[in-house]
């Protein structure tokens, strides 16, 4: 029976490492290495990968990655502000336990990552949903930065649900087509 387990957790592991390469090329895939439009910054490359953090090189609160998925895939200028904004609030939260723990009632109370893919929806219902996962996949494409993302994910089961009307969504969405 012991044997039937570790059998059991090899093949998991396994399976874990080959998804979690195909989220790093995936994200290669999607955000050329040898191109760096005017305004971006350039490509972390791997370098990139070896922290929670990343390289936000021009401190704007969205690592590198990110922030050229966005500009390079994403047409809609509302649509860029709000995976910015929402690129922000998940990262804000992928940090280590000590700090996690020190957030625990701010990441309960806040309903921005939740507003932000509202915002997409109401933005571009057909696609939002791959835009959304494409995101996750860059946003958590390292086994650190999901682990990081899960434990503050599991807080988001403390709170209550978002509870916001339609009308209070659509006001909050309002910053974005004012950009």
């Amino acid at each position: 029976m012991k044997k039937i387990y570790m059998i059991l957790i090899a093949v998991i592991l396994i399976a874990s490492a080959i998804a979690l390469t195909s989220c790093r090329n995936n994200a290669t895939d999607i955000i050329p290495n040898d191109t760096t439009p005017e305004g971006l910054p350039p490509d972390p490359g791997e370098e990139g990968l070896e922290t929670v953090g990343g390289i936000d090189s021009d401190n704007d609160g969205v690592r590198d990655d990110p922030q050229r998925f966005i500009a390079q895939e994403i047409e809609s200028k509302t649509a860029q502000a709000i995976l910015t904004d929402y690129a922000k609030n998940v990262q804000k939260y992928m940090v280590s336990d000590e700090e996690l723990k020190n957030m625990e009632e701010e990441i309960i109370a806040d309903f921005s990552s939740d507003i932000t893919v509202d915002c997409l929806y109401a933005e571009d219902p057909d696609n939002a949903y791959d835009i959304i996962t494409k995101m996750e996949g860059i946003l958590l494409n390292t086994g650190d930065r999901l682990i990081a993302a899960s434990r503050a994910y599991s807080l988001y089961n403390k709170r209550t649900p978002n509870t916001l009307t339609a009308n209070e969504i659509a006001v909050a969405c309002e910053k974005y087509s004012n950009r």
